[in-house]
């Protein structure tokens, strides 16, 4: 999912989600909270628990998975300066640079910053939302998911969040462990060892 801070105008800021060529975007100000539902149809955005509860339920009913992640946007801060256009001959232009500060709230917890975005000077962040599915051998073979990063989940009596993934490894954390915040990979399947 890309995001991004694409436009401004009276006080009010925009955000952008984009799956593939579906998007959707969050007009707001700072200290507002807002839900964002990434899914097998694309992304939504909603700005009242109880729609996005509405949204999720009827995902579910329909059998495709979703995972909403909240945010709350944190702050706006204004920064137009001058640089030096290498294009331009090496004239001073104005450039605004100015930063969105959006705080997500499920697994993967924190701050990002978003910086200004033109069609001219694209700035995009990328979020993970694909399905992660893991294939326990346990009694006779297990699979559990599918989940996404962000995402927490039980699994013989214990709390996981997905916090990660690079390529096909999963990092995982266990949140039931007394060192809570310790993060582990899940490796890829490895192949079929072939019998002696």
């Amino acid at each position: 999912m890309a995001v991004s801070f694409p436009e401004k105008s009276g006080g009010l800021y925009s955000i952008r989600f984009q799956v593939g060529t579906k998007r959707r975007e969050f007009k707001g100000k700072p200290e507002d909270s807002f839900w964002v539902m990434a899914g097998p149809d694309g992304v939504e955005v909603h700005r009242e628990e109880e729609k996005m509860k509405e949204a999720r339920a009827k995902a579910k009913e329909a059998g495709k998975s979703s995972h909403v992640i909240p945010l709350k946007f944190v702050s706006y801060e204004e920064k137009i300066g001058m640089e030096k256009d290498a294009k331009a001959g090496g004239v001073e232009v104005e450039v605004d640079n100015s930063v969105v500060v959006v705080e997500r709230k499920d697994a993967v917890a924190g701050r990002q910053n978003l910086i200004f975005s033109t069609p001219q000077r694209p700035q995009v962040l990328s979020w993970d939302v694909g399905e992660i599915r893991f294939y326990t051998p346990a009694a006779g073979g297990t699979e559990v998911g599918p989940f996404r990063v962000g995402e927490t989940f039980a699994f013989e009596g214990k709390e996981f969040a997905v916090v990660g993934r690079e390529g096909k490894k999963i990092r995982l954390q266990h949140r039931s462990d007394p060192e809570k915040g310790k993060d582990f990979e899940v490796p890829p399947e490895a192949p079929a060892v072939p019998a002696p």
